[in-house]
């Protein structure tokens, strides 16, 4: 840099001219902006196709365990359907949060809520078919299942947002 008086050669971090003793006056570097982050929105494509593929796989498994189990008033038939359908709402978790992005964990959620009533539906009127009437005579024991949906729907979309982040898997572009 040169002084702005005289023209000579200006010593970096000096105050004034060596030569002249004029000030100095550096101009303010620019700073470079910072692009502000968009915040992730959420999409409704992986929160509806978690919540199909997750009422998909409710009655598919569904109705495979009723076909293999004989015995419909057992109690293990009744904790065989409550797990395939817990198994069904985080694999639709899982598919929501891999196909959602950053936001995985809360597209899990969301896909949870949507099956939240189809499930309870179905393991309502499983359960009513095989005589037992377990599930519709407790009311706390639809909060626990709503609790559990939601909980394994959101471990679903984490692990799904895991899995697309540790395979490097495609985000969906809608």
């Amino acid at each position: 840099m040169r002084c702005s008086n005289c023209g000579a050669e200006l010593a970096d971090g000096g105050t004034h001219c060596s030569q002249c003793g004029a000030e100095i006056r550096r101009a303010p570097q620019a700073v470079p902006p910072t692009p502000a982050k968009a915040k992730p929105r959420l999409k409704l494509l992986p929160i509806v196709v978690g919540g199909v593929i997750s009422v998909a796989l409710i009655f598919l498994l569904g109705y495979l365990v009723g076909v293999m189990v004989t015995d419909k008033t057992t109690g293990a038939f009744v904790a065989l359907v409550q797990i395939t359908g817990f198994f069904s709402i985080f694999a639709g978790g899982a598919v929501a949060g891999a196909m959602a992005g950053v936001r995985g964990t809360q597209h899990g959620l969301l896909a949870g809520l949507l099956v939240i009533i189809p499930f309870i539906i179905f393991i309502t009127s499983s359960l009513a078919i095989s005589g037992s009437g377990f599930f519709a005579w407790r009311p706390l024991l639809a909060l626990i299942n709503i609790a559990i949906t939601l909980g394994l729907s959101t471990l679903g979309g984490a692990f799904g947002r895991w899995l697309r982040d540790r395979y490097h898997l495609r985000r969906s572009t809608m």
